[in-house]
Parts: C-alpha cells; structure tokens; sequence
C-alpha cells in the first residue's frame, strides 16, 4: 500500500468539519456565500496556513457524492442509468493546490468562477480517457443533471484515490468532477450540513 500514489501530496494537510452558525439558519444566498468567503480569508489568515478551500460532496477517503451528466449536443438520457456518473467535488478555487493535485491539462478553477460567471468544471483524467477517449477535454462541455445550462470543461488534473488505496481501480466508478462552490444554485447553496475545510500548512 505504501507503493499506491494516492493522487495528493498528504502530508501538511487536514481537513475538519464546519456547521453554520443558527442565526444562519434562514439566511440568503447572498449572504451565505458572503459568509463562505469570510471564513475561508480568516483561515487563510492564520500564520502557517498556505493554502485553504472549502469542500462540499465527496472527499476523497472519507465521503462520496456523485453528479449525473451527459455530453453536449447529445439528447438528454431518458433515465438516469444511461446517464454518465462522476464523483462530485464542490470546491474552492485553491482545492488543487491544498491537496496537491497535479494539473494536467489547461487550467483549474478560479476566483471568478462563480455565481455570475459561466458554469465550468475540471475533470480528471480518468473522466477524460472514458467519455473523450484520445480527444483533448478542454473545452469540451457537458450538461450537468440538475443545471439549466451546460459547463465548459477547463482543465484536467490527475486522478485521485477515493475508495481506498487497496480498492480504488477496481472500483467501477471513478472518474471525478470538480465543480465551483460558489456556482452552487441558490435553491442548493442554503446552510444544512456544513462544508468541509481543507487546509495546507507548513507545519
């Protein structure tokens, strides 16, 4: 196991939970990406920390979540099992660089990626080889189930190990989706569960 590239750089990183506080509870969109982007720069304040992004959907090793989606140009699937099926990260534009992540491929998301810029999303390059096959996924886009508009693909970074260092390539689905925190529609950008932080240290 010690052999298996996990696909991050883990040492200097942790991650741990954050709940919204109740005077939260009925707050709206505006204000609960304001309040995302607060916490975020007061974490990123700290001395030590070099990079931080807050995490929705799956981390890899702990919890999944996948998005359904098709190509575009191609008619919507009639069902949800002749859909493609991604692990869902919904992430912070520094996310690559705070679990180390290499990218391969064009760029990953940024800043300005957010509720008032076009959909965009970063694929890795199992995604890649098993919808594009030898064609180059930059600028490529997909419809996302559940999203009114399709998402141009921007970038493509290594796989990463989400089922187990013993198990993961032999798992079925694998290929992963990162998607921006802040393009979270509103009706799904309300405090429930929390998101998670990931923060890279120098120690």
């Amino acid at each position: 196991l010690s052999s298996v590239d996990p696909g991050i750089e883990p040492a200097g990183v942790m991650t741990f939970g954050l709940s919204f506080p109740p005077s939260m509870a009925r707050t709206n969109p505006e204000a609960t990406r304001a309040y995302l982007r607060q916490v975020e720069a007061r974490v990123k304040a700290i001395p030590g920390v070099e990079e931080v992004s807050l995490s929705s959907g799956a981390l890899p090793l702990q919890d999944d979540d996948e998005q359904l989606f098709w190509l575009d140009g191609k008619p919507r699937p009639a069902s949800s099992d002749e859909m493609g099926w991604a692990l869902w990260y919904v992430v912070g534009p520094d996310y690559r660089r705070a679990m180390g992540i290499p990218l391969l491929g064009g760029r990953f998301l940024r800043p300005e990626d957010d509720e008032g810029g076009p959909l965009v999303v970063v694929v890795d390059d199992v995604l890649a080889r098993q919808f594009f096959g030898a064609e180059d996924p930059i600028g490529k886009k997909i419809n996302l189930d559940g999203y009114d508009r399709p998402a141009e693909v921007v970038g493509m970074v290594g796989h990463v190990v989400q089922w187990g260092l013993d198990r993961d390539d032999r798992e079925s689905l694998r290929a992963q989706l990162y998607f921006p925190l802040m393009q979270v529609p509103d009706r799904a950008i309300a405090p429930r569960s929390g998101v998670e932080v990931v923060v890279r240290s120098s120690g």
